[in-house]
């Protein structure tokens, strides 16, 4: 995933890997390769794409070190707020999981699965409702089945770490677990007509997706020929339309944004991220969905100063 995020390829990636996998054979615990799906998610992946890209990352690793052991992989997604969906996601990666065990004659061994609450719908301003946002994602990703939940900062997208926003995170994962028992239950949606259905057709989806990477030479040749990319990119400007036709809602920022709220002297990051081209093909870039409305809101501001 780092060559993706940056646009070039380490011509000596898969012999590093093997000297890794044989460095730490003795720590039986420990994950030594995280596939980082979540990345396509920021990017602005579908929930199939992110399935599917994930899928065809860890059938590479399979397919060039096939040594590696299912027990040493995590895989991490992102979560949306889109709640049932998301819900079906966390299922649906687990059937495509054991379809790839199967197919590659692994061990039966269950997925390590890592959740993180998605930087894709974070929003600068209304910044509090990134807590509720928040929270509906890690109350997804705690009924699909995630092992461990990563909850971002409200303010992570334009402020520096900070004791409160960090403590305000930490707080949305112990009230789920010691108030609301969303760590009592194993898979709940089980049974919900609504949600196996979903699971089903994501699944489906993905897993026809996946075979067309594989059909045209793997993970590594569809990053290379910018497949990847540019299936992303599409997707992440038919939610930027969706946006701004109001067909997707931000709260705060399309839907009912406060307009006397000035935010310019909160904002500690640039919120103008340098756009990595890459040299060997496209780079993978975090995109946010209101990144534009944001920028447009805080430029206005500056000329009213």
């Amino acid at each position: 995933m780092d060559c993706l995020k940056k646009g070039t390829l380490n011509t000596d990636l898969w012999e590093n890997f093997r000297l890794i996998q044989e460095k730490i054979i003795d720590l039986k615990a420990f994950k030594s390769v995280n596939i980082q799906g979540v990345e396509y998610h920021n990017a602005g992946a579908s929930i199939s794409q992110e399935l599917a890209f994930t899928l065809a990352q860890l059938s590479e690793y399979f397919s060039n070190v096939p040594s590696l052991e299912p027990n040493k992989i995590q895989i991490s997604l992102g979560v949306s707020t889109n709640y049932f969906f998301e819900i079906a996601k966390f299922r649906a990666i687990r059937i495509l999981w054991t379809q790839i065990l199967n197919a590659f004659k692994k061990d039966d061994t269950p997925l390590y699965l890592r959740a993180e609450t998605g930087l894709r719908t974070s929003t600068i301003f209304d910044p509090h409702v990134n807590m509720l946002r928040t929270t509906s994602q890690s109350m997804s990703a705690a009924l699909g089945g995630a092992n461990i939940i990563n909850t971002s900062s409200f303010n992570a997208a334009f402020k520096n770490d900070n004791d409160f926003a960090q403590r305000m995170a930490r707080n949305i994962s112990l009230i789920l677990k010691e108030e609301s028992y969303f760590n009592k239950v194993s898979d709940p949606s089980s049974g919900s007509y609504y949600i196996e259905n979903l699971t089903n057709k994501l699944s489906l989806n993905a897993w026809t997706l996946f075979q067309e990477i594989e059909a045209n030479g793997g993970w590594l040749k569809a990053v290379q020929s910018n497949f990847i990319q540019d299936r992303i990119e599409k997707n992440a400007a038919k939610q930027r339309q969706s946006l701004e036709s109001k067909k997707i809602h931000l709260l705060g920022t399309n839907l009912f944004p406060n307009l006397e709220e000035k935010m310019t002297s909160e904002v500690e990051l640039s919120i103008q991220k340098n756009i990595i081209i890459g040299e060997d093909f496209k780079a993978l870039n975090t995109n946010r969905l209101s990144s534009q409305i944001d920028l447009e809101r805080l430029k206005k501001e500056e000329n009213h100063a």
